[in-house]
């Protein structure tokens, strides 16, 4: 009895990793690194890299909860942005979706933010 309750917290255990492993590769990102080079920054922050990357974060605009979190999100970003170039370390940046080039103009595609790299 005792090795059946096993073999069935072992297959549960299995089955749940695959359910993990199968929620991750759905929501696919493309991660790209560069040291920044320039920043433009009105309501929205435009960055460029060493590599030839450029990229935008643009905010909604109103007083709904959503908007009121994209324009921080876009605050956030910037300040991590602007230590890093002051510190002179490179980001890397996560857009939403799969597969973006991480050399040319990439304004059009949505960022979800950015990493601050130790080096």
């Amino acid at each position: 009895m005792r090795t059946f309750h096993r073999l069935t917290s072992l297959r549960s255990f299995f089955v749940g990793a695959l359910l993990l492993g199968a929620s991750v590769s759905a929501n696919a990102v493309t991660h790209c690194q560069g040291r920044v080079t320039r920043i433009f920054a009105d309501a929205s922050l435009h960055v460029w890299f060493d590599n030839g990357l450029n990229w935008a974060k643009v905010p909604t605009f109103g007083s709904d909860a959503a908007s009121v979190q994209s324009q921080a999100t876009v605050k956030s970003i910037q300040a991590t942005i602007m230590a890093a170039m002051a510190m002179d370390r490179s980001v890397t940046v996560r857009f939403f979706a799969d597969g973006v080039s991480c050399t040319g103009d990439q304004t059009g595609q949505q960022v979800w933010g950015v990493y601050l790299n130790s080096t």
